[in-house]
């Protein structure tokens, strides 16, 4: 659990030689918001904390809980990449992220088709070399992949390899952050993750036949009510910080 900072300004002023009078008035009590965000969204925390500190008056409580476990009932804004299957509540669309295949920097492919990722994860590709594109590469494949109901998961398996074997998948990582450490790590690695998570530690493949308008999905926020006052300032300053 992350709780957001609490920023208070207190000014004292000091007259000299003159007797001192108790004048303080008690400091407002801060509104304490409750959200929760899936680990494919965890990007967007320096995002929450500025905008807290800009408005003034507000705390954050922050829990980060796996897509397949939100409650959304139980909070007063959720933040999820991609709609659910049941959407209760209203949405804002603070932004858009796109899901991209990725490598090892040290591997020299650079491109996949559709079908080949599906013999990737079935098992029936074991090695780049095997692969057209990467013919020098003598490299063993390690594929990796995310928990069910993990929403970057749900992502690529509905989109691109629907039969995924367990059985020759190399590891599964609970989230981006640990997917990029993995690929990082191994050379013959290849994951895919929400484009917002590259960095120069791994590299992206192109897709020569990917379903593009189905890989890049809203960020969303999900209220119980409309979004009024305070809220809605607060999530204009997320949608403008976090545009690309």
């Amino acid at each position: 659990m992350r709780i957001g900072r609490l920023v208070f300004l207190v000014v004292l002023t000091l007259t000299a030689c003159q007797p001192t009078t108790s004048t303080s008035e008690p400091l407002a009590t801060p509104e304490i918001w409750q959200i929760q965000l899936t680990p494919a969204l965890q990007w967007l925390e320096p995002a929450f904390n500025l905008c807290t500190n800009r408005q003034g008056g507000l705390g954050l409580v922050t829990f980060e809980r796996p897509a397949a476990v939100l409650e959304s009932h139980r909070v007063d804004v959720t933040f999820r990449w991609g709609a659910p299957e049941h959407l209760t509540g209203y949405a804002a669309v603070l932004a858009y992220d796109e899901l991209v295949v990725v490598v090892n920097s040290h591997n020299p492919m650079q491109s996949l088709s559709q079908n080949d990722l599906q013999e990737i994860y079935t098992g029936k590709v074991n090695n780049w070399k095997n692969l057209k594109q990467s013919a020098s590469f003598d490299q063993k494949i390690q594929p990796w992949s995310y928990p069910d109901g993990e929403e970057t998961q749900q992502v690529f398996t509905n989109s691109l390899v629907e039969n995924i074997q367990n059985g020759v998948i190399a590891g599964v990582a609970p989230a981006p952050e640990e997917m990029r450490q993995a690929l990082a790590a191994d050379p013959g690695a290849i994951g895919y993750i929400p484009q917002r998570w590259l960095d120069q530690s791994i590299r992206k493949v192109s897709l020569i036949d990917g379903p593009a308008n189905l890989l890049k999905l809203p960020i969303l926020a999900i209220t119980n009510q409309p979004l009024i006052g305070q809220q809605k300032l607060w999530l204009g300053c997320l949608q403008t910080t976090i545009q690309p």
